[in-house]
């Protein structure tokens, strides 16, 4: 089989990304009401391992063709919940900051993105909860020769938690 090539694609894109796995998370928060909370978390994404062509202009600048790449991400947010009439279970949005941190061979830098989240929560008791949901932290992808140097991921994730309430 013949691949058609773009030569400038070629010379400027990866030609191959492994990434995927799991994620592990720490959060805390704080609960003004039943209406509103704050939250902070810290998120470990898994590496990616980035391939480039031996005639791409990232071979050409960093004298090699692959990469490792680590994300992680600190935030605080404000949650806004509503009870569902007649049961215990809320659902939310989460708007907040988050300190997205980017660290490789070319790159080892913290910028501060938005982040937002949309979920419910049960309180199985009075001091254990049961939260699903999903999150999103805006990334950073400039149009530019050289995009490796300020890429920043753009995250998804969704999760099911169990937390305890003090």
């Amino acid at each position: 089989i013949e691949e058609n090539k773009n030569g400038a694609i070629t010379l400027l894109r990866p030609n191959h990304v492994v990434e995927g796995g799991s994620v592990w998370w720490l959060y805390a928060g704080y609960e003004l009401n039943p209406y509103i909370a704050f939250e902070t978390s810290y998120i470990h994404y898994p590496r990616a391992n980035i391939s480039f062509d031996s005639m791409s202009l990232f071979t050409f600048n960093y004298n090699r063709s692959e990469i490792t790449s680590q994300t992680e991400r600190v935030s605080l947010a404000a949650k806004l919940m509503v009870i569902v009439p007649r049961t215990t279970i809320r659902i939310f949005s989460l708007v907040g900051v988050a300190g997205l941190h980017r660290d490789g061979v070319v790159v080892n830098s913290w910028t501060a993105r938005p982040t937002f989240g949309v979920g419910a929560n049960y309180n199985v008791t009075g001091r254990v909860m049961i939260e699903i949901g999903g999150d999103y932290t805006a990334g950073n992808g400039e149009s530019e020769l050289d995009p490796v140097e300020h890429y920043l991921p753009f995250l998804y994730s969704g999760y099911l938690r169990l937390a305890y309430r003090f």
